[in-house]
């Protein structure tokens, strides 16, 4: 999965193909974070072991 951030553009790929591409403006800067979520309360766990941010 690979994310990018330019501007107010965002592009979303998965295995080095493009699946998405937006723009939007609402945020000029910000932060970078992971989140995982649960369906009902069930239990879940991600784990990741080259998670890297670059500049572009």
């Amino acid at each position: 999965m690979r994310v990018e951030c330019e501007g107010n553009t965002l592009r979303l790929y998965a295995n080095g193909h493009l699946l998405s591409e937006v723009t939007d403006s609402t945020f000029s800067n910000g932060y970078v974070g992971l989140g995982v979520t649960s369906l009902a309360g069930s239990y879940s766990e991600a784990a990741f072991d080259n998670f890297v941010i670059t500049a572009p």
